[in-house]
């Protein structure tokens, strides 16, 4: 029995029968994170935690997104216009303030964040820097523990931002769209 690459199991779940990209969970992620990829059109996203050749930049794409992505395990560290995989981490994010209409974070934040108050307050922090006035920023997934810890973080930063916690069917889990004033 041989065993498939990772690669290759993305590349299985890249589409459904509609064509619509699906994230490495074979969800897609408009339903993963709860947006629209029309609203993205044309918009600059920041993909936090992403991978090389990410199934999300690539959807994307196809609406004209201008899509910089952010992994610990990408190489390059210095953003420009044209490296769109920049090494970097959340909690100190390399970008100008007011950079991103929109980020999105599919198991990246809070997923391997430390739980700790301090860590999260960090990333909301950075996350609220970058991120344009009206820009919306998405989280999946969030547990109930987090989801306290997040809540405790974000009633800091009320004046700067509202947020919308939605629950999945299943209940237990969470997404997060918050929306910088």
């Amino acid at each position: 029995m041989t065993l498939e690459t990772h690669d290759q199991i993305i590349e299985k779940r890249r589409s459904n029968e509609k064509g619509t990209m699906m994230s490495s969970r074979g969800v897609s992620y408009d339903t993963l994170l709860g947006f629209n990829f029309e609203t993205m059109r044309g918009k600059k996203v920041l993909d936090i935690g992403s991978s090389l050749g990410s199934n999300f930049s690539e959807e994307a794409k196809k609406y004209n997104a201008d899509v910089v992505s952010i992994s610990p395990d990408f190489k390059d560290k210095t953003p420009d216009n044209k490296n769109k995989n920049v090494a970097a981490r959340v909690q100190q994010l390399p970008f100008k303030d007011n950079t991103f209409d929109y980020i999105v974070a599919s198991y990246s934040i809070p997923y391997y964040l430390p739980y700790d108050f301090a860590e999260y307050n960090r990333s909301i922090s950075e996350i609220l820097a970058v991120l344009k006035p009206g820009g919306k920023a998405y989280f999946y997934p969030i547990n109930t523990e987090q989801k306290k810890l997040i809540k405790k973080v974000l009633s800091q930063f009320a004046n700067f931002t509202t947020f919308q916690f939605a629950e999945d069917e299943g209940g237990g889990v969470s997404k997060l769209m918050l929306i910088k004033k």
